[in-house]
Order: C-alpha cells, then sequence, then structure tokens
C-alpha cells in the first residue's frame, strides 16, 4: 500500500477555504552505497539486521528486541517469530524487482545453528548485499562472488536459509540509506515519515536522533553477525600485566600514528574472526587508533607475533565475560 500523507494547502478559489490535499510518499528501494555503512563512526555499531533493514541505531539491533519479543533460541523458527514481532517488518514470498518500489524491500534471514542469525538486503540493482556484524557491507559471498540469490550463495556456516520478509524505506537522505520504516533495537517508535516539501538531506548521520554517545576504549572480539559480540574496556585489558606490556610494544612499533578502518585490513567475510581494539581516548595508541589482530586456532610461539596477541586478547574478553 502507498502511503500517503494529507498536507493542508490554501486555497487560491474565491471562497478562501482549506483543502486537503492527498500527496502520495512513495517507498523507495535503496542502491548498495556501501560507503554509508563503512563509515568509522557507523561501521562497528551496526549489525546485519540493521543493514538489511536500512535502520541505523548504533545498537547491534536484535530481532524483536524493540518489541519485547527477542529470540530465546538460534533457530529459523525463533528469529523468524521475533523479526514478525517488530514494527515494519512483514513476512513474504520473494517477489521480482519491477520497478513497483511501493511493494518494499526484500530481506532474507539465515542462521548458523545454534550459534548467530544474519540477513541479506536486496538492493535497487537487483542484487543482495549483507553486513557481517562490525565488518564491512559487502556486495560479496564467502566465495567472492556477488550475490544473485542468498539461497545460493556461500555462506560459510550459516546453512539454514529461513525465509524472506519485506520492508519499506523512504528518502530521508539523498543516498536512500537509513531510511528504513521500521522500529528495531532500541528505537521506542517508529520514524517520521519524510516531508513532502523539504527535500532529502545530504547528512550522512542519522535523520533520527538515534546516534550513539561515543564509547570508551573497548577491546571486541569479532565472532557473530548478529548476535552482539563480546567486548570489554581497553582499560579492562590493560589491568592484565601481560597485555599491557604486548599492547606497549605494539604502541612503540607503530609510533602511535595507526589511523585504519576494518575494510582497509581484512576482507569481510561472513563467519570471519578476529579482535579489534578501538582506542577512542588514546589509552594506548594515539586518539581514534584503530587496531585489528587475526586470531589462529593454533598456538603461535613468539608472544609478539600478531596472531599470537589476538589469541590472548580474545581469551581474556571471552574469560571476563564468563565471569
Amino acid at each position: 500500500m502507498i502511503m500517503k500523507l494529507i498536507v493542508l494547502c490554501l486555497s487560491l478559489m474565491s471562497s478562501g477555504v482549506s483543502q486537503a490535499v492527498e500527496v502520495a510518499v512513495v517507498s523507495v528501494v535503496p542502491p548498495p552505497r556501501l560507503d554509508y555503512w563503512n563509515q568509522d563512526g557507523v561501521e562497528p555499531y551496526n549489525n546485519c539486521y540493521n543493514y538489511s533493514t536500512n535502520r541505523q541505531t548504533d545498537s547491534f539491533a536484535q530481532p524483536g528486541e524493540a518489541s519485547g519479543k527477542k529470540y530465546t533460541s538460534l533457530t529459523c523458527a525463533a528469529v523468524l517469530a521475533a523479526a514478525s514481532a517488530d514494527l515494519g517488518l512483514v513476512r513474504t514470498a520473494p517477489f521480482p524487482l519491477n520497478g513497483a518500489t511501493n511493494q518494499g524491500t526484500l530481506i532474507a534471514l539465515v542462521i548458523d545453528p545454534g550459534n548467530d542469525f544474519h540477513w541479506y538486503r536486496r538492493d535497487a540493482n537487483g542484487k543482495w548485499t549483507h553486513k557481517p556484524g562490525a565488518w564491512p557491507a559487502t556486495n560479496l559471498d564467502n566465495s567472492e562472488r556477488e550475490i544473485f540469490s542468498p539461497e545460493k550463495a556461500d555462506r560459510g556456516t550459516y546453512s539454514a536459509f529461513c525465509g524472506y520478509f519485506r520492508v519499506k524505506s523512504y528518502a530521508y537522505q539523498r543516498n536512500l540509506q537509513n531510511g528504513g520504516y521500521v522500529r528495531i533495537g532500541t528505537m521506542r517508535r517508529l520514524p517520521f515519515l519524510p516531508s513532502v516539501s523539504t527535500p532529502p538531506t545530504l547528512h550522512l548521520a542519522s535523520a533520527l536522533d538515534f546516534s550513539a554517545v561515543e564509547a570508551p576504549s573497548e577491546v571486541e572480539v569479532l565472532a557473530y553477525s548478529g548476535r552482539p559480540n563480546p567486548k570489554i574496556s581497553l582499560s579492562e585489558a590493560l589491568s592484565d600485566p601481560a597485555i599491557a606490556q604486548l599492547l606497549a610494544a605494539k604502541s612503540n612499533q607503530y609510533g602511535g600514528m595507526i589511523q585504519l578502518a576494518l575494510h582497509q585490513l581484512a576482507t569481510p567475510h561472513l563467519g570471519a574472526s578476529g579482535v579489534v581494539i578501538r582506542d577512542h581516548q588514546g589509552l594506548v595508541f594515539a586518539p581514534g587508533t584503530v587496531v585489528y589482530f587475526p586470531v589462529t586456532a593454533q598456538a603461535v610461539a613468539d608472544p609478539h607475533h600478531p596472531e599470537a596477541l589476538g589469541n590472548a586478547l580474545q581469551n581474556l574478553v571471552i574469560s571476563k565475560q564468563l565471569n
């Protein structure tokens, strides 16, 4: 159904009576503007659910969270039910992209059974894109191929295909990003519809006031696409003398001059892992520094090797989370 706004305008008729004129506000299918979602202030805090529904909350939104009906298990049935409870998401069979944008944007849910969930989004070009957790948004699957169908894409361990939803997006911004007409995550209400009299802005910031306050320096284990990743403050990590010594050595090595985003450091494969330090406060590196450390299942003899430090940080974060 086309959403309609009623706009009051003064009639130029001699009667001078105000008349109500219906103006159609038609939903749009967003293009794949990955650059919006891969900004430093957006990428770490918005997951696959934010990306697919085209709504930035800066909170790693969880299906059912906004409605108080969050999933209780990582199965297709549980996450489908949770997402269905969020306002603006409607279960659907797949439908063709034929220019009738008021049909909405098609999105798809998959599951890594018992471990995680993930969402894909069909864009205005008919191809699919996705955002694996805190990693950058991408148009490629795990085999580095463009995605023409999420059912046939290489999804790694996300083996269960669960189904499709439709969501509406509106032109809050000229790049058509962050326009999802949904209530997800920490949102307290549906967004206001954009004004028909005011053109979309060029702002990259959220059209609504849902931006997160800048976080303190933190250490995050990149483990999930949908679920919140384990993380602790960098101050807590530095309370471990061995970690503090290793990070001090890395700071001296880098000269405190690193300023990189994850898309410059690693390929965003679904199911990829690693540890990232975001030193907003400059506790070890220059303020705002982002450092990525790979992890491995094998033991690494040299404690200063990046994978050894990645493993040590991962073990520390997980142990702190369990305590």
